[in-house]
């Protein structure tokens, strides 16, 4: 096994992608960054890769992104290797496994105060084992089948409680992601007799497997399973084109419910760490 991480070339590529399938459920947002950017490009979520191998086989990978995100998938615990990678770079924050991403953080010395700093229960599931709850009277629509502000103003309100967004902040930011998810299809609304009860969406989408993400009811709606009907049709809808796994990860005890419910399998834990300005990685 070569001690140190070397650099993925694009003939490196098919397997990186390959190694990163195999660990999805921590993975999901630097592949999709990879599809959807490339590798080594001028986006600020363009991935830049780099593998341990034993023999011909990836045992570890460090991606990182040109905005200074690091996805950390390493089982072999490489972290003096990833350090060497990394130091000198810019990190806005982590995301990966749990545990693997407190190790890494340590290493790279950040004594900055996180804005978000997360671990959460993570999930999977095969969607042939959804389990579809019943919903006379509620209907899925695109997120455009509902006022664009309301949703803007539950986007804000979402990343305010799971995220500890500042309320300026969140609500800049909560226009433009529901511009963009308009933009891209990618999140849903839940409507009772016309009137929105719930969002959903998918932070992530590649052909076989999707992520979860931006599941939102307000207070007045909540405790009606709302959300289960509304994360169920929604795999429902990606399942008819060949999407077979979905993973996500809970913030709160109340979702990992709704989500167990589902069929939904514990995986581990999740751990996202941002924060509010990029630092330097000194050790």
């Amino acid at each position: 096994m070569t001690l140190a991480l070397d650099p993925v070339a694009d003939a490196d590529r098919e397997a990186l992608v390959d190694f990163m399938f195999a660990h999805a459920p921590i993975m999901m947002f630097p592949l999709a960054n990879l599809t959807r950017y490339g590798l080594g490009g001028s986006h600020p979520r363009s991935i830049f890769a780099w593998v341990r191998k034993s023999g011909d086989r990836i045992t570890d990978a460090l991606t990182y992104s040109r905005e200074g995100m690091v996805f950390p998938c390493c089982p072999t615990a490489p972290w003096d290797a990833c350090w060497d990678v990394l130091k000198g770079r810019k990190v806005l924050g982590f995301l990966g496994e749990g545990d693997q991403v407190a190790a890494l953080r340590a290493r790279c010395g950040l004594t900055q105060t996180a804005m978000l700093d997360a671990r959460e229960p993570a999930f999977v599931l095969d969607v042939t084992d959804l389990k579809v709850p019943a919903g006379d009277g509620l209907e899925l629509r695109p997120l455009s089948a509902a006022s664009e502000d309301v949703m803007a103003d539950w986007r804000a309100a979402y990343e305010i409680e799971t995220m500890a967004v500042p309320e300026k902040q969140a609500k800049d930011q909560g226009q433009r992601f529901v511009r963009n998810a308009i933009t891209t299809d990618s999140h849903r609304v839940l409507l009772r007799d016309d009137v929105p009860v719930c969002m959903t969406g998918f932070n992530a989408v590649l052909p076989e497997i999707v992520q979860v993400g931006g599941v939102y009811t307000p207070p007045e709606h909540r405790g009606r399973g709302y959300a289960k009907v509304a994360v169920a049709r929604h795999l429902m809808e990606v399942a008819v084109d060949g999407v077979t796994q979905a993973v996500l990860s809970a913030a709160n005890d109340s979702a990992a419910r709704v989500y167990t419910a589902l069929g939904f399998q514990p995986t581990g834990t999740f751990a996202l760490v941002i924060y509010d300005e990029a630092q330097v990685a000194r050790g």
